[in-house]
């Protein structure tokens, strides 16, 4: 269940949403951050010390099963959402739509905010300077953020 409000969708009609190229552009970006970030981490894991490689491995891993869980998320039947706003036979399909959307917007968020934590994991090897690093996570929950306050601007808008 996908908890996003109190109306449940599973009283309206079943209705199949096809993905468009915007959907599948923000599944590609997603991937590639979670690529880009693997590859990173393959690459330079040799210069972790040894007891904190678990803790990196870690990281990705959770990182992966975070973006395959969100990213089936968006595929999600109409009943197994909650939406914030009361549904009728005129907005049941775009509110689905923007709920899909977001579950997709969110996979971006954490691929970005995990790869925050990572540069930061790594900042003897990026020679970044400590002020940067200390501004790298809220900046990551920042864009964590931003598709859940979209989403639920959008939804207002087209109750």
């Amino acid at each position: 269940m996908i908890n996003l409000g109190r109306f449940n969708g599973g009283t309206m009609p079943q209705v199949r949403l096809y993905a468009t190229w915007v959907d599948h552009l923000m599944e590609v970006i997603a991937f590639l951050l979670l690529l880009g970030i693997w590859v990173f981490t393959l690459l330079n894991i040799d210069k972790v010390p040894s007891e904190a490689r678990s803790g990196v491995y870690m990281q990705n891993g959770a990182l992966t099963f975070a973006i395959i869980l969100m990213g089936a998320c968006a595929y999600a039947p109409l009943g197994s959402y909650n939406f914030p706003f009361r549904l009728t036979e005129y907005n049941y399909v775009t509110q689905y739509q923007l709920a899909s959307r977001l579950c997709r917007g969110m996979t971006i968020g954490i691929a970005l905010l995990m790869g925050c934590l990572l540069a930061g994991q790594f900042n003897t090897i990026l020679h970044l300077d400590p002020q940067i690093v200390s501004y790298l996570v809220p900046v990551g929950i920042t864009v964590s953020v931003i598709p859940f306050a979209v989403y639920y601007l959008l939804a207002f808008l087209w109750r």
